[in-house]
């Protein structure tokens, strides 16, 4: 889904809600202009089997609570990437990739380990 609004958001957040732990989601890839905490953690509920998860927002309230949700509460989580998202984190600018528990910033030259 991409460029999904705040009134998007609310309902997928609903939905996600609505699928709990039955859910098998497996990958997402979002495009917000509006993400925050509560939106990650319903991921979480319904997406215990995610190995993949791609967010890009242009406008949020995350925090660090809200990605370290998806990053501990999904059992199945190999890959990890945020781009452009900015907020109310220790990560807010830029690109970051996790892959099997390693973390890459992304810059327009090459990529770091911030390990």
């Amino acid at each position: 889904m991409t460029r999904m609004s705040q009134a998007g958001s609310r309902l997928l957040f609903d939905y996600l809600v609505r699928l709990g732990e039955n859910s098998m989601l497996e990958s997402a890839e979002l495009d917000f202009v509006w993400l925050e905490d509560s939106l990650c953690e319903a991921l979480v509920g319904a997406g215990r089997r995610l190995s993949n998860i791609h967010l890009s927002t242009s406008g949020t309230k995350l925090t660090d609570r809200g990605i370290v949700a998806l990053i501990e509460g999904c059992d199945a989580l190999k890959t990890f990437a945020m781009d452009d998202v900015e907020g109310n984190n220790t990560a807010s600018v830029g690109s970051y990739h996790f892959y099997n528990t390693q973390c890459h910033r992304s810059s327009q030259q090459n990529s770091m380990d911030e390990t």
